[in-house]
């Protein structure tokens, strides 16, 4: 039996880094293997409603930076005040010019 080894992940977690596996310790493997991100993302924002609330306002600016006429490269580098703001000045824009 190989002695186990562990390193600790980017998120945190301890991750079995031996390519045999761990036959000293079978009832805890699973909490060595590292959890997807895809599978914590969907469960923190099922059980959290702050995370849920700030994604549907992250979906939202992202529809109205997609109506503002800007170009690509300008539109990734604006943050959600920048996108308020462009926003009302093209709302009083068009209202001025109607």
């Amino acid at each position: 039996v190989q002695p186990l080894q562990l390193a600790a992940s980017d998120s945190g977690n301890l991750v079995r880094i031996a390519s045999e596996p761990c036959l000293s310790f079978p009832s805890f493997s699973p909490l060595l293997a590292e959890p997807s991100s895809k599978q914590e993302t969907g469960n923190a924002a099922k059980s959290n409603p702050s995370k849920r609330h700030r994604d549907r306002l992250n979906v939202e600016f992202d529809n109205l930076l997609r109506l503002l006429p800007t170009s690509e490269d300008v539109a990734g580098r604006l943050d959600k005040l920048s996108i308020l703001r462009l926003s009302v000045s093209c709302l009083r824009l068009k209202r001025f010019f109607e």
